[in-house]
């Protein structure tokens, strides 16, 4: 009796091990190879509202510069959710992806950008920066200089929107297009 008893038990925790090792955990870094896929909802509640903006802090809005001037863009985020939504932005380039179309071509980024976004850092669940959004208020997530993405501008008339992704193959959310002009 004791003999059964011992091998009942023994089946009983090879059981479970064995269940709880075929259950993948959700891996934090958006790695799907080894993680479960557990949609992300965080975006749901999330409209993008951009702004061309001019200057330093306190960053006054604008749509016309000169070629020598930094255009920026102002990054706010409405959180219609009932709960406080925590955003990651490592740095920009990991997380918001700028799309700046000139005379109906879509641009591409600089050659640095480009080795940038190629070679280093994917997007993760994980940043050591972070944006809360309260709920049903507007807060200001982030200033993006574009130089950084595009380089110099050449004097002309562009169509901006903006994409924000959570990780690499994450849900996305576009923001509002604004125009704005390069002059010489």
């Amino acid at each position: 009796m004791l003999k059964e008893l011992v091998i009942t038990a023994a089946v009983a925790v090879l059981a479970s091990q064995s269940f709880a090792w075929q259950q993948k955990p959700t891996n934090v870094n958006g790695d799907k190879s080894n993680a479960a896929h557990v949609p992300d909802k965080r975006l749901d509640h999330i409209k993008l509202e951009i702004h061309t903006v001019g200057g330093d802090y306190p960053y006054e809005e604008k749509s016309q510069y000169s070629a020598k001037d930094p255009v920026s863009i102002r990054v706010l985020a409405n959180n219609s959710g009932q709960d406080e939504i925590v955003l990651p932005y490592v740095g920009s380039f990991v997380h918001y992806l700028p799309q700046l179309i000139r005379a109906g071509k879509l641009q591409g980024y600089s050659e640095g950008m480009q080795k940038r976004l190629s070679g280093s850092t994917k997007p993760s669940r994980v940043s050591g920066s972070f944006a809360k959004l309260p709920p049903n208020q507007l807060t200001q997530a982030a200033i993006i200089n574009l130089s950084n993405w595009f380089g110099s501008l050449e004097p002309a008339i562009y169509n901006l929107k903006l994409k924000y992704r959570l990780y690499q193959d994450g849900p996305e959310v576009e923001s509002n297009t604004v125009i704005f002009e390069v002059t010489q």
